[in-house]
């Protein structure tokens, strides 16, 4: 697993390998975004045909994953099922069964390995942030939706929220700049997305916007918690993660506003993430 030079790119390189003899072992590393998910399936594909009755998905280096790498373990699972096999994830991160259980997904699998549970880590003790403000722009290059992640998720931390709000902002951010790259691009590399966060003591407001055609959210068709159906996983999951989710069109463009707010805690605050 490389790790990007610094300065360059942040966080992790996404790979997958399948490990033999003896019993199959799917190994994943990394950022698991769309540009590598379906490497899984099809690492499980293979495995299945050669006959196999199960197959271990090992997700101890997984750095993070989108609703692309959840879309790809389901349609794992579902092979798995056709061909009467059991699919196991071992050592699953916090998030990932995080977003398997607040989506409905989490009984599909089997699991070994799992992360202890630990209580919830809250914003060091201080003044709460009042009005910071990130903007910048980048260009449309897909490998670059992990740097969005991590700036907003950096405005975030100084912020009132525990680890697994700033997980969900990330996949929620992470969700809207790749569909951004992905089709409100049309100049490919010529173009640029720009990028708006707003932080204060009551929610944090992230803003994506491209120079692409845009779309109607309403005629995406947006599967229900537990549903199997593809498309549509991405607005799905940033709807989940945050308070409150806009999209605008532009002239011309599309603008993406996403809303998370500052919840008010007592002493304790629970963890609670049952498998």
């Amino acid at each position: 697993m490389a790790e990007r030079e610094a300065g360059d790119r942040i966080g992790k390189i996404a790979s997958v390998e399948v490990m033999t003899p003896g019993a199959p072992k799917v190994i994943v590393h990394g950022d698991v975004d769309f540009r590598h998910a379906p490497e899984i399936t099809e690492a499980v594909r293979r495995i299945l045909e050669d006959g196999n009755k199960r197959v271990d998905i090992q997700l101890a280096d997984v750095e993070f994953m989108d609703s692309s790498g959840i879309s790809a373990l389901l349609d794992a699972a579902d092979l798995a099922r056709r061909r009467q096999a059991r699919l196991v994830l071992v050592s699953p991160t916090r998030q990932l069964l995080h977003l398997l259980e607040v989506s409905g997904f989490k009984l599909l699998f089997d699991y070994e390995q799992l992360p202890a549970l630990v209580e919830p880590v809250p914003p060091p003790a201080g003044a709460p942030a009042y009005w910071q403000v990130s903007e910048f722009r980048v260009p449309c290059h897909p490998e670059l939706v992990a740097d969005i992640r991590h700036r907003i998720a950096e405005v975030g931390r100084s912020m009132p929220f525990i680890t697994e709000e700033i997980e969900d902002i990330k996949l929620a951010v992470g969700e809207a700049a790749a569909n951004a790259f992905r089709y409100g691009c049309p100049a490919g590399a010529a173009d640029s997305i720009h990028v708006r966060c707003v932080g204060d003591d009551r929610a944090l407001t992230v803003e994506i916007s491209d120079p692409g055609p845009g779309f109607d959210p309403e005629c995406v068709a947006v599967p229900k918690p537990g549903s199997l159906v593809t498309g549509g996983r991405g607005i799905f999951f940033m709807r989940l993660m945050m308070d409150r989710v806009d999209f605008v069109r532009l002239d011309p463009g599309m603008l993406v506003r996403l809303v998370k707010r500052v919840r008010k805690r007592g002493p304790q605050t629970d963890a609670g993430l049952t498998v």
